[in-house]
């Protein structure tokens, strides 16, 4: 029997009953896959280790001399103490990162030609100055944009 105002066949009368069947499984595996989650979870922490390393902040100890490429792989916030004059250079990995650079009592000239593009803040080497580094790679193309903080 097709319904007169819609040409869409009649519903037949057990239609609700498969539906409330199917619902119930769905219910039932939804239930099951959170006891999975939940077990998982509390066998190995693996997901919520490595979230934690990426949002916690690497320290690169002070700079004085030399090259610092900093790594994607030490996660997305990293830090380092300007020491002296040294060569920041692009990560060699595609990604963002951002990099607190402070200056100690003997700061130099920080070095950044090697990325294809660096905008932003002037850096200084005031004791005790800041600036947010924000570093993009992609492919073998890189920026790096300064914010002061002071």
């Amino acid at each position: 029997m097709v319904d007169r105002r819609t040409g869409i066949p009649a519903t037949p009368p057990n239609t609700n009953a498969e539906l409330f069947q199917f619902l119930d499984a769905v219910r039932r595996l939804m239930l099951k896959l959170s006891d999975d989650v939940i077990r998982i979870d509390a066998e190995d922490d693996t997901a919520m280790r490595w979230i934690q390393a990426q949002l916690a902040v690497h320290d690169n100890g002070n700079w004085s001399t030399g090259v610092l490429t900093p790594t994607m792989r030490n996660g997305v916030y990293q830090k380092v103490t300007n020491a002296g004059a040294f060569r920041l250079t692009p990560p060699r990995e595609s990604g963002e990162m951002l990099i607190l650079l402070v200056n100690g009592s003997a700061a130099g000239t920080v070095t950044t030609s090697d990325f294809d593009k660096v905008t932003g803040s002037s850096l200084t080497t005031t004791s005790g100055h800041a600036f947010i580094g924000a570093v993009r790679v992609i492919e073998t193309w890189s920026w790096l944009n300064w914010q002061a903080m002071q």
